[in-house]
């Protein structure tokens, strides 16, 4: 019965993985980006269009002349009108950036619960390897010796046996709830730990 390998990753590493690998962060940060761009090209509509045109014409022989013109078209109506795509556009930003925000704190607290559980798991896989199961084996051998030596009825040594049985089920119990947490991590984290 070997004790399952512990995770060497830190409640806090294991955030700073969740926050760098969950999907569903993101795809949040993904949709943040696009609202964000978005967002900057209405704002770009207020900007007035600059046009530079440089023309070459020649007049006489051996003489050239330059005309260089600069224009700018200054989007005045819209100074006077109020822009619904700058306001769709902002209210969309605020939106995902709200969805990046409260995608994080989810993540944060699935991986803190998930810790959580398997810390608890781990400290009673623990329990019972240390410290349960041996003392179910020592008296179960200790209501051997005294069966043996008429000193214990059988239905002691039955209830003997019978305890131990049952703490090694409880026992597999704990070994596959640890590691349901420990996939549940990987879950909530977004990679696989083992190969962490």
């Amino acid at each position: 019965r070997p004790l399952l390998k512990p995770l060497s990753a830190t409640l806090e590493e294991l955030n700073s993985l969740a926050l760098s690998n969950r999907p569903q962060l993101l795809a949040a940060k993904e949709m943040a980006r696009a609202a964000s761009s978005a967002h900057l090209t209405s704002k770009m509509d207020y900007l007035p269009d600059f046009m530079l045109t440089v023309k070459q014409q020649n007049v006489d022989v051996g003489m050239d002349t330059w005309e260089v013109m600069f224009s700018a078209e200054i989007p005045l109506w819209m100074l006077f009108k109020e822009n619904k795509r700058l306001q769709e556009t902002g209210a969309k930003l605020a939106s995902a950036r709200a969805t990046v925000q409260d995608t994080r704190n989810n993540a944060l607290f699935a991986v803190e619960s998930a810790h959580a559980r398997y810390d608890r798991a781990r400290k009673t896989l623990e329990l019972y390897k240390t410290g349960i199961l041996p003392q179910a084996e020592m008296s179960l051998e200790s209501a051997q010796a005294a069966y043996v030596n008429d000193t214990r009825d059988f239905l002691s040594l039955l209830d003997s046996e019978r305890s131990l049985l049952k703490f090694r089920l409880e026992y597999a119990r704990a070994q596959a709830d640890y590691e349901k947490s420990i996939a549940e991590l990987e879950v909530v984290v977004g990679i696989d730990l083992a190969r962490q």
